[in-house]
């Protein structure tokens, strides 16, 4: 794994395990522009032009399937149907992540995937859902990341969510900014 590489945790939706998916910086941004950054760019991300192209093509991705673990790496087929057929082409494991995220589209893993690769979640993990918004930043390391502009558009939310430790954090990113 690379420094800029990220862990996705995926959660079984009926039980208490989850598999981590090691995905790249690209991926990782693209999900996290489609849930916090659909204000940070000015151009939308690949994903984006890429369902809108099948949309237009009247082609929709209806599943994401990781069928195998090598060498260190899941794999993932990636299945679609359109007007005259329905297919199956396999995909890069963060690529698919990422477009089943931003494309809200279902994941499915095989079941000797979850069984030897998955763990048992914690209660600290437990605590966090899909209707809690991860913690953007674990120190002022991941806030050096963001553009300005960014870190004041989270700074708005934070104190939106109550959440004063991020807005402290971020303040101190900003202040350390404009003394550069």
């Amino acid at each position: 794994m690379s420094a800029r590489s990220y862990v996705l945790l995926l959660k079984e939706t009926e039980g208490a395990r989850q598999v981590p998916i090691v995905i790249g910086e690209r991926e990782a941004m693209a999900i996290q522009y489609s849930n916090y950054g659909r204000f940070f760019i000015s151009q939308p991300p690949i994903y984006n032009v890429l369902f809108n192209l099948m949309k237009a093509n009247q082609i929709q991705i209806t599943q994401i399937q990781i069928t195998e673990f090598r060498e260190g790496t899941f794999y993932a087929h990636m299945l679609y149907k359109g007007e005259e057929e329905t297919g199956m082409q396999p995909i890069c494991i963060g690529d698919a992540m990422a477009m089943a995220i931003v494309g809200k589209i279902p994941i499915f893993m095989i079941k000797e995937l979850v069984e030897r690769y998955g763990t048992a979640q914690t209660q600290e993990q437990d605590i966090l859902t899909e209707d809690t918004p991860a913690p953007r930043a674990a120190g002022n390391k991941n806030l050096k990341r963001y553009l300005t502009t960014e870190l004041e558009k989270l700074m708005d939310s934070a104190i939106e969510e109550e959440n004063y430790e991020l807005a402290a954090e971020i303040q101190e990113e900003l202040t350390r900014r404009k003394k550069i």
